[in-house]
């Protein structure tokens, strides 16, 4: 027998989730309040010395770098070359030394000739260099020339009056220093002239020689006062 059940059981079911979708409407989700400004680190290039903090409605404020401060307990630098540690004699008195013995300190170094012309300006130019630059520089001068010994090399330095250290180059540094820098070095009158810095680095001017305010700047650029 034909019977509506089945139709109103529909209708009831119709009826039910349309009042359950009308509710879901109305009520929603509730707003999400807008996010608060926050504060945003813009990066920089790495050659800016800080990044900037930026916020709506605020002023760029930099951020200041952690202050640095100098390691009382850091050692001079080491002088580990070997023409920088072979054994020296100082012709004026007979001494010994090592240039890396002055490790930490502002070193003018000279390969030169008694025989060279422009060696002996290129002194000149030093000991002018010398009046204006503090003690804290170290001028040595090494004679390459093998058939030059102490004596004469003492000589030339007081008949000249030059107020450097000098000392005849024995093979073992003249090897080292040509095996570095290249054979020229060991030409006197390319002026051979080297400043070892505070900091240790070793810089090999250009060839020819330097005047007195060219050897004041590059001695100052390597620490010296």
């Amino acid at each position: 027998m034909p019977t509506d059940r089945q139709p109103r059981r529909t209708a009831s079911i119709v009826a039910v989730t349309c009042a359950l979708v009308g509710f879901l409407v109305a009520c929603g989700p509730a707003a999400e309040a807008p996010p608060s400004p926050t504060a945003t680190v813009e990066a920089l290039p790495s050659d800016r010395p800080s990044p900037r903090i930026t916020g709506p409605g605020s002023a760029t404020t930099p951020v200041p770098a952690p202050a640095v401060t100098a390691d009382p307990t850091v050692a001079a630098p080491v002088l580990d070359q070997a023409w920088a540690n072979v054994e020296l004699t100082n012709a004026a008195d007979g001494s010994t030394f090592r240039i890396a013995d002055f490790a930490g300190r502002t070193v003018f170094l000279e390969n030169m000739a008694i025989w060279c012309g422009n060696c002996k300006e290129q002194q000149r130019a030093a000991a002018e260099a010398a009046q204006m630059l503090g003690d804290d520089v170290v001028y040595i001068v090494l004679d390459v020339e093998p058939t030059e010994d102490s004596a004469a090399l003492a000589a030339y330095a007081a008949r000249n009056d030059f107020p450097f250290i000098y000392a005849v180059a024995p093979k073992a540094y003249s090897r080292a220093i040509a095996s570095e820098f290249g054979d020229l070095v060991l030409a006197p009158p390319t002026t051979p002239v080297w400043f070892i810095g505070a900091d240790g680095t070793v810089t090999l001017t250009k060839r020819g020689a330097k005047s007195a305010e060219e050897l004041v700047e590059l001695a100052r650029a390597h620490g010296a006062s």
